[in-house]
């Protein structure tokens, strides 16, 4: 039989007069071994249990054994009809071409970066016997939030950051005000970093941000980017002067870019040269010889006078010279000289700020690793004194200072934040020489960090943000010169 005919003896058995059922179904329903559950699971087997109660519920009865076979005609007709229907429906199928699926006309969803949520602030504020105010968050946030390890002005007083952890994910951080900040992913300066080191920007609105990336072979190569709006960024044009280095700090000057970067892959008794970059525009690169510092750290500030460096020395200074360099272009260090004895016991730069008027105070290590000085230079980095402060408990375990300023009001302060009394903050109006803790009737503000948040060397104005790990719950606070209005 051919497929024709089998598909019209199938729509005969469909759609025709319906035959009795044969003799050979009753005997196979009489038949049925009890033994097979599976098939009592399945229809026939429902079927077939059903007839067999009719027999044992009235044995000998004719009208019982004409219901059973009724059922079994009735069934036959059922698993016929389907099974026809099912054959010609595919066979009706196979005939018909496949089409091909429609093509996709909607716009992919966007995966939306997490934001910081800031609803309903309630910003605490603070001001004692005239000194800056200051604003608290006691709450900061969602998982996704991130705080700025350093900061750089934008454009209509906005701000861009770099955050990293324990303060938040790596990447970049933006905000309005100062105080509340929102996270950005790393990837949207480009996919291919593995991290953000450094931030800066110039007088123009031009900011520069720099990291590392690893290559096939897992060196980390140093990468530089520059934007003119802090959304949409470029690379430097001449990445490969970068090879080899991760770049680790970037700021802008009076003559221009000046980068710092190494390495930490070399032998733990090998010199681990530092390596300095500079750039007029923040696009175009050039890799500057006879740094004179070597390791694993270094401090890079800029100042209207020019540039600060500290750093470990390659070559041991004079008796009157701690580890401080200037220089007025970036590209030829000179070794800065104590005044007043104390080069000896002065180690590299750990915290440094600009108050203005080519004064800088600093924190320098001392031998031990583990406690700091207070340091003054009144000539942009050329000569440098030790502070006598008073107001602290041990001077020696203040661990960072910032500078608030409003040269237009002749307002100066420096802020620090003090090891030795849970990281309480202290503040100075007299140039560091005595301190008071920052306490509030109701509340006191802490933290461990300080960032400056402002524009740079060039603007006098700036704010500081105070803040500490957020398994601390610190809060968030901020010092400003000027009152400011929250909505």
């Amino acid at each position: 039989m051919n497929e024709q005919d089998l598909e019209k003896r199938l729509r005969s058995v469909k759609d025709g007069p319906q035959p009795e059922a044969p003799q050979s179904l009753h005997t196979f329903l009489r038949q049925l071994p009890e033994a097979e559950a599976r098939r009592r699971r399945g229809p026939l087997g429902a079927l077939h249990s059903l007839l067999s109660a009719v027999p044992s519920l009235a044995p000998g009865v004719p009208a019982a054994r004409n219901l059973q076979v009724a059922a079994a005609v009735a069934l036959a007709i059922l698993l016929s009809g389907v099974g026809a229907g099912l054959l010609i429906s595919l066979r009706e199928m196979q005939r018909q071409p496949l089409s091909p699926p429609p093509l996709e006309t909607a716009t992919p969803t966007q995966v939306v970066t997490p934001r910081r949520t800031t609803p309903n602030l309630s910003v605490l504020s603070l001001q004692i016997d005239g000194n800056p105010y200051w604003y608290g968050l006691t709450q900061i946030g969602n998982d996704d939030a991130a705080l700025p390890i350093e900061t750089a002005a934008l454009a209509r007083g906005a701000y861009i950051g770099i955050s990293e952890p324990p303060y938040g994910m790596n990447g970049i951080v933006r905000s309005d005000n100062g105080l509340t900040w929102d996270w950005s992913p790393l990837s949207e300066v480009d996919a291919g970093l593995g991290g953000l080191t450094s931030i800066a920007s110039d007088t123009t609105g031009r900011t520069v941000v720099v990291g590392w990336t690893s290559s096939g072979d897992g060196i980390k190569d140093g990468r530089a980017y520059y934007s003119a709006d802090g959304s949409a960024w470029s690379p430097a044009a001449n990445q490969a002067v970068f090879n080899g280095t991760v770049m680790r700090k970037v700021i802008h000057g009076p003559s221009g870019w000046v980068a710092l970067g190494w390495s930490e892959g070399s032998e733990a008794d090998a010199v681990r040269p530092v390596v300095e970059w500079v750039s007029s525009d923040g696009v175009t690169w050039t890799r500057v010889s006879g740094v004179p510092i070597r390791g694993t750290s270094a401090f890079l500030l800029s100042t209207a006078a020019g540039y600060v460096l500290s750093g470990s020395p390659i070559k041991t200074g004079d008796v009157d010279q701690p580890p401080f360099w200037h220089s007025i272009d970036g590209l030829t260090w000179e070794r800065a000289a104590a005044t007043d004895n104390t080069a000896q016991k002065l180690g590299p730069l750990t915290s440094l700020t600009a108050v203005g008027g080519g004064t800088l105070v600093g924190l320098s290590g001392l031998g031990d690793g583990m406690s700091t000085q207070l340091v003054e230079s009144t000539d942009g980095g050329r000569t440098w004194h030790e502070i006598q402060a008073q107001g602290f408990a041990n001077p020696e375990l203040v661990t960072q200072v910032a500078s608030l300023s409003m040269e237009m009001d002749n307002k100066r302060w420096l802020i620090a934040t003090y090891a030795g009394e849970g990281a309480r903050l202290y503040i100075s109006a007299d140039m560091g020489r005595t301190w008071e803790a920052i306490v509030g009737e109701a509340f006191s503000p802490v933290g461990d960090v300080l960032v400056e948040v402002g524009p740079g060397y060039g603007v006098s104005y700036r704010r500081v943000l105070a803040f500490g790990e957020q398994a601390q719950r610190l809060g968030v606070w901020l010092a400003s010169t000027q009152e400011i209005a929250w909505p």
